[in-house]
């Protein structure tokens, strides 16, 4: 088959779990003997230009990787400088000549930023290609990436306010997303995260939820737009012929934004093997650290609900929560704050922890990172508003803090939380890359044959 990966972009332009994955999975089916490429969209132009076309790169050994010139704008975070900018119509004849030089029978689309509605269309009307999209974030049936705001979810509540609001909160000028998508993007991104880190860094912390969206004025010409917006994205997503949901809460969100999909729950990896590291264990063992990987201050990935358990935890001398992923200062007299999380060695990076929580306060679609600390021979216990849950037997997944205190309190006899969580979750219970790439080559082919 001849397979092409759209997705946000490559390393070292991209980084992240999704990108990483797209990566892996093509390099898995390029071994099986497919025919893979991967595009991504590009630069703009900064004035005027409706033109699209296609570019070659380079190649990740057989692997070709293509840039989508002047795409539509990616939403940076949640901003729309424009919200006729993100429709605007493109001309896209050069890049249909691309797909059928290329034989292209599959497009598989890990997100619909910078891919024109214009695109989709002339493919279903004159090529035979058929469109898989795999459920990495919301945007596109949400205004941002997580369907979430201000420490508040609004998968339910998916209103034109909640649209306008959220432009209004992620709201970047053209000339920062004319940045974002340049080329040269990956050797000033470091500048910029801490011009960013600087600008949002806060006086204290705080988990109060204060989005609200009874008082909000929206005029008519933004209520317009928006619901054009909108429209725009559910008929993108009307022409896909297969979701590849990632969890039983992506489906659920996607199912209830939008009327008639169709698709099934395939779970995703980025695991070289599935043998997971099992650690010998010491009954004696205390403190239990306690781990929690992501960003600080933010209340989407359940920071504040970890903050707020190491000071609950803070007399009784039975935890340390171990915080990392973010260079923020941070403080308590049972925190340690490892910073950054290590990438190049990530073995080290688990033997700091005894237990990994995905505090997820958002509905968050999966959580690789839960995959690798299983790997690595990590408990994970799960909030239920991430898709990891599905991984987990019930009894490892909390539905608020108080649940997750009780999960707390019986890790701390280890030895036998240990034992008995992972004979629970089974010995087979974490899959390969391989093992993945297989089943989502045999997806296709129920759609193609």
């Amino acid at each position: 088959m001849n397979i092409l990966h759209y997705t946000i972009g490559v390393p070292p332009l991209r980084k992240g779990g999704a990108v990483d994955y797209v990566m892996r999975l093509a390099k898995e089916q390029e071994k099986m003997g497919e025919n893979v490429s991967i595009l991504y969209p590009g630069s703009l132009k900064l004035y005027g230009g409706d033109q699209t076309t296609v570019k070659r790169i380079n190649s990740v050994g057989n692997i070709k990787i293509y840039v989508l010139k002047n795409p539509l704008p990616i939403s940076i975070n949640s901003g729309f400088y424009s919200y006729r900018a993100f429709m605007k119509k493109k001309e896209v004849s050069k890049v249909i000549q691309f797909l059928k030089d290329n034989k292209i029978e599959i497009i598989h689309l890990h997100t619909v930023s910078g891919f024109p509605l214009e695109l989709i269309m002339e493919i279903k009307k004159m090529l035979n290609i058929k469109l898989f999209y795999t459920t990495h974030d919301y945007l596109g049936i949400s205004p941002n990436r997580l369907f979430y705001l201000d420490g508040m979810d609004y998968s339910n509540n998916n209103t034109t306010a909640f649209w306008y609001l959220a432009s209004e909160k992620g709201l970047v000028s053209k000339i920062k997303t004319f940045i974002f998508q340049s080329e040269k993007y990956s050797k000033i991104r470091p500048i910029l995260k801490k011009v960013r880190k600087i600008a949002k860094k806060r006086s204290g912390m705080s988990d109060s939820k204060t989005a609200f969206l009874k008082n909000i004025d929206v005029s008519q010409k933004s209520q317009k737009e928006i619901e054009e917006l909108r429209e725009y994205y559910r008929k993108l997503f009307s022409y896909m012929d297969f979701f590849l949901f990632n969890s039983s809460v992506s489906r659920r969100v996607f199912e209830n934004n939008l009327k008639d999909i169709t698709g099934e729950i395939v779970k995703i990896t980025n695991l070289k093997n599935n043998i997971i590291q099992y650690r010998s264990v010491n009954s004696d063992k205390i403190p239990i650290r306690i781990g929690y990987i992501g960003p600080y201050f933010e209340e989407y990935k359940g920071f504040y609900m970890l903050y707020n358990a190491s000071i609950h935890y803070e007399k009784n001398r039975k935890f340390i929560f171990v915080f990392m992923g973010d260079d923020q200062t941070l403080t308590g007299n049972n925190i340690l704050n490892v910073g950054q999380f290590d990438t190049k060695n990530k073995e080290r990076v688990y033997q700091n922890i005894d237990v990994l929580v995905i505090a997820s306060d958002s509905k968050e679609t999966f959580g690789l990172i839960g995959l690798e600390a299983l790997e690595n021979g990590v408990p994970v216990i799960s909030s239920s508003n991430a898709g990891f849950k599905d991984m987990l037997p019930d009894q490892y997944v909390f539905n608020n803090v108080d649940s997750l205190y009780q999960l707390l309190d019986k890790s701390t006899n280890y030895n036998k939380f240990y034992h008995s969580y992972f004979g629970s979750l089974g010995y087979n219970s974490i899959m390969s890359i391989k093992e993945h790439a297989k089943i989502i080559v045999d997806k296709y082919r129920m759609k193609l044959y």
